[in-house]
């Protein structure tokens, strides 16, 4: 097994682990609170999980100490944000977020098809979908869904938190795309059609 595949594999673990804990957080909370969204949150950690188990890792991946280190981050992060706390701003806007931004994410996940990996790997350019639209949907929905989070949620914790992951979301967009632009001499092409990382007209 070379190392960039035993690197994924590890993620995927990480990933389920994480996954597993999270979704017991948002279980209890759901038990506790009757607030049906940590229900919502529940079923769209499985839905992701299950999503992760089915990834089929590439042999080409980027596995440089500064991709691991976002991914590791992208990964633990998100885990540290508190779910259940007694300030609400805006809460029918965070709800709408954090639906908006799920199902943004899961369709662009279904767009992507088997090119998804943790690391930044070269699976050819998906251009159909989501992906006319912006480069990195999947990624759209899930900074959507982290602002919907953030305030239904809101402390200073989860304000450092979330501004964290969105820093390494930005990072990790920015590294696969520099690997696309080393494997694939089309990308530069896609990125002159679809101009917008995250999202249209704004960045």
């Amino acid at each position: 097994m070379s190392l960039s595949r035993g690197l994924q594999e590890i993620f995927r673990a990480i990933s389920l682990i994480l996954y597993y804990r999270v979704g017991l957080r948002a279980f209890f909370a759901f038990e506790k609170s009757g607030d049906l969204i940590h229900l919502l949150q529940l079923v769209a950690i499985v839905v992701f999980a299950i999503a992760c188990i089915r990834i089929k890792f590439s042999s080409k991946s980027n596995s440089t100490p500064r991709s691991v280190v976002l991914v590791f981050l992208s990964l633990l992060l998100p885990a540290q944000l508190e779910i259940a706390t007694s300030l609400r701003i805006f809460p029918v806007i965070a709800v709408i977020l954090m639906i908006t931004g799920s199902v943004i994410s899961l369709i662009a996940l279904i767009d992507l098809g088997a090119s998804f990996d943790f690391l930044p790997s070269d699976k050819g350019i998906v251009t159909s979908g989501a992906y006319q639209l912006v480069r990195h949907p999947i990624y759209t929905g899930y900074v959507t869904a982290l602002a919907g989070n953030l305030l239904y949620n809101f402390s200073a914790h989860n304000l450092l938190v979330t501004i964290l992951i969105w820093i390494t979301i930005y990072q990790r967009a920015s590294l696969e795309e520099e690997m696309q632009l080393i494997s694939n001499s089309e990308y530069e092409l896609y990125r002159l059609k679809v101009r917008f990382r995250l999202f249209p007209g704004v960045i």
